[in-house]
């Protein structure tokens, strides 16, 4: 069949049934093309619709469990930005490709809104009280060390680029990692919520210095039993305060440990595990921490805040609001 289609002059265009199907195939194509990048650009652009129904994908971008917790945290900090266009996450060179914004812009952004979510969320990290800790007991640490294990302790290190300056270089380097680090003393209870995060200090810094001079101490009441790896020789510091430290047993230039040494350190070992875990979860959701981090985010502002503190502060924050890895039974 065909459709002719006369103009006011000789000329006439004659469209046939054939032509018509390629135009509706070209039309479907296009529907499709359209639809794809849609979806592409909503994408890109991370919104709240892009994560629904993708668990993984926001377990991958945010660490969170899910969608709820995620609008939770953003109702809390979204009365503090002042700008409905401001976005994050990724790198700030992927940001700024993006949405079209500088780098210098992104990382402004990206400094505000860890401060915010700092400010919002760091109450999460607290030091619980002693009878909650002993009445929801997990059963691995109750039947090894009873109801006394208050906390267990350990130091993870982030590395950092190396410093220009003399000084800064040799205080950051760490033996241990052969590289410039920044390193914090972290605390998780017996059920495995991160209770105390310290502030930073240069990676050639011992555990013993930090664990006696970031207020952790503090926090320990008369009867607590502290777990820790055997680098932590501060159970003077820790009896001071009439707690207990139990590390593993040195076996260093001895034949032979003690049949009771050996299961003390094997009961340490089964639980202390716990504390390791914990900050490898952490690292694992929240790449930053792996660095290395920029010589930028350790210099401290006016308000003599530190970013890479408030970036770990963060990251514990919301690992403490995630399922514990720690089973109670």
């Amino acid at each position: 069949m065909d459709i002719s289609m006369e103009t006011g002059t000789s000329t006439s265009t004659t469209i046939t049934m054939a032509d018509i199907q390629t135009l509706e195939q070209e039309v479907v194509k296009k529907d499709f093309l359209i639809n794809k990048l849609t979806s592409e650009v909503n994408y890109l652009n991370l919104s709240e619709e892009t994560f629904n129904g993708r668990p993984k994908m926001l377990a991958f971008y945010t660490g969170l469990e899910s969608m709820d917790l995620f609008l939770l945290i953003l109702e809390e900090i979204k009365p503090a930005l002042t700008s409905s266009n401001q976005r994050l996450n990724m790198p700030f060179v992927d940001l700024g490709y993006r949405f079209n914004i500088t780098c210098g812009s992104a990382s402004i952004i990206f400094r505000k809104v860890i401060f915010l979510l700092e400010h919002a969320f760091k109450k999460l990290i607290y030091w619980p009280d002693k009878e909650a800790i002993r009445y929801l007991m997990p059963h691995s640490f109750f039947n090894a060390f009873g109801n006394s294990v208050a906390i267990i302790i350990d130091c993870f290190e982030i590395g950092i680029e190396k410093p220009s300056n003399l000084r800064a270089k040799a205080q950051t380097w760490s033996s241990y990692k052969n590289k410039n680090t920044v390193k914090y003393l972290i605390a998780i209870t017996p059920q495995g919520v991160v209770s105390f995060i310290s502030e930073g200090w240069g990676g050639r810094v011992s555990d013993k210095h930090i664990t006696e001079n970031c207020m952790f101490l503090k926090n320990l009441l008369p009867g607590d039993v502290v777990l820790a790896d055997r680098g932590f020789t501060v159970s003077e510091s820790i009896g001071f305060h009439f707690a207990t430290l139990k590390t593993p047993a040195f076996t260093r230039g001895l034949p032979q440990l003690h049949p009771c040494s050996i299961e003390e350190t094997r009961k340490i070992a089964s639980v202390r595990i716990h504390v390791e875990r914990i900050i490898g979860l952490t690292r694992s959701k929240y790449k930053i921490l792996n660095g290395p981090v920029q010589i930028t985010t350790l210099k401290h502002q006016d308000d003599n805040s530190c970013l890479l503190d408030s970036i770990v502060t963060v990251c514990c924050a919301l690992i403490n609001m995630c399922s514990s890895i720690v089973p109670l039974d």
